[in-house]
């Protein structure tokens, strides 16, 4: 599923889809809700790409996601840590 949305991401280039209001994203985004509180450092980070490259305005996957990340914080290299203020700010 996270594959599929980060793709899904990567082929809207030009962003022109409200993916917001597509009824199989809005579906997906629900899955990642129950979900991503069990996902490793990578995974997590892939999560929050995925939620700011659709443009998600989903408070509740944003909120679970941002608590996920400052669990799994210690486990970030620099790098990782730039792209996630980057992400936030």
């Amino acid at each position: 599923m996270m594959a599929g949305l980060l793709e899904l991401s990567r082929r809207d280039s030009k962003q022109k889809h409200d993916w917001n209001t597509n009824p199989i994203t809005s579906k997906c985004i629900q899955v990642y809700n129950k979900k991503v509180v069990g996902y490793n450092a990578k995974r997590t980070i892939q999560g929050a790409l995925m939620l700011n490259m659709l443009r998600i305005r989903n408070v509740t996957a944003w909120e679970t996601t941002s608590k996920r990340l400052l669990f799994l914080l210690h486990k970030y290299q620099a790098r990782d840590f730039a792209l996630l203020l980057s992400l936030y700010n």
